[in-house]
């Protein structure tokens, strides 16, 4: 599980992805951690409001992050660099 560390004050409680299903469905989601489980090919989601949901990764077309990902990925990469 890829849970967000307060190792970081500037570091978000949560990001927000869409996801766009090959049905053309899309669900917005406020993601707290989010985990790959390579072996049955899905997506193991921890919401903002601490429900879990699980999606098979052949159902989905693509996923949109917002710019709090991006900020995610920036301090973390700050921070391994400090490491």
């Amino acid at each position: 599980m890829v849970f967000i560390p307060k190792d970081d004050q500037r570091l978000p409680d949560f990001f927000t992805i869409t996801v766009n299903y090959l049905t053309g469905r899309k669900e917005t989601i406020e993601v707290s951690g989010l985990q790959v489980i390579k072996d049955f090919n899905m997506y193991e989601i921890w919401t903002r409001e601490d429900t879990m949901k699980v999606i098979l990764i052949s159902a989905i077309e693509s996923i949109d992050y917002d710019k709090e990902w991006s900020k995610i990925v920036r301090i973390k990469e700050e921070l391994a660099k400090k490491a």
